[in-house]
């Protein structure tokens, strides 16, 4: 078959999967376990070449989390917390091979982070809005150039792949508070003696299903 399309793949796009790690003991209000999730999409463009092989790119995206628990603590909590996260990216990546590229990305943002703590007949709810920043590095297997090409040459750019990337995350931690309006000078007592404030910072896992082309 006649290959003579441009093969260049500068705009790529993910959909990715976050895996936070959290072993605070705060982070047990709102989970029984320690690793939440959070779904996202992420773009980046290719803006400049180094040599051969090394690429450096720029973007952003977002992601969404929800975490919501009923009956923790044999039955005296339900709780959610909510965060948004929107971000702007770098990222240096190799062409080791046609099918393997390793990376490096750096990430800054906001975290905007709700939560509800409903304990006995009242509501504890605590907002913040919480920069932070974050490294990764990992590795994208992808389909091989022009694997996609027509007869024409056309398509020669596409190519999909999956990410995968581990990191560090530091970010603002969560202000809990439980003061205000509760049942009664018990329960809020009992309550401030073990709370803290969520710290938001952490390892994380991150896998993307990504498509590059243009």
């Amino acid at each position: 078959m006649e290959r003579h399309g441009d093969a260049g793949a500068a705009l790529a796009i993910g959909l990715s999967m976050e895996l936070p790690w959290s072993t605070e003991p705060s982070y047990d209000l709102f989970s029984s376990t320690d690793v939440g999730m959070r779904l996202g999409m992420w773009a980046t463009y290719d803006l400049l070449s180094i040599g051969e092989s090394t690429v450096l790119s720029a973007g952003g995206g977002f992601d969404v989390e929800q975490v919501e628990s009923n009956g923790l603590f044999s039955g005296a909590l339900d709780s959610t917390l909510t965060a948004t996260v929107l971000y702007g990216t770098a990222v240096a990546r190799y062409k080791a091979v046609d099918w393997l590229q390793p990376h490096v990305r750096l990430s800054a943002g906001a975290q905007l982070v709700r939560s509800n703590l409903a304990f006995a007949s009242a509501d504890y709810r605590n907002a913040g809005d919480l920069p932070f920043g974050s490294l990764g590095a990992g590795f994208t297997l992808r389909s091989p150039s022009r694997m996609f090409e027509t007869r024409r040459g056309e398509m020669a750019p596409l190519s999909v792949g999956v990410m995968v990337e581990g990191g560090y995350t530091l970010a603002a931690p969560l202000e809990m508070k439980v003061d205000g309006s509760g049942p009664d000078d018990r329960d809020i007592a009992l309550i401030e003696s073990d709370i803290h404030d969520l710290d938001r910072s952490g390892p994380f896992m991150r896998m993307s299903l990504v498509v590059r082309f243009l």
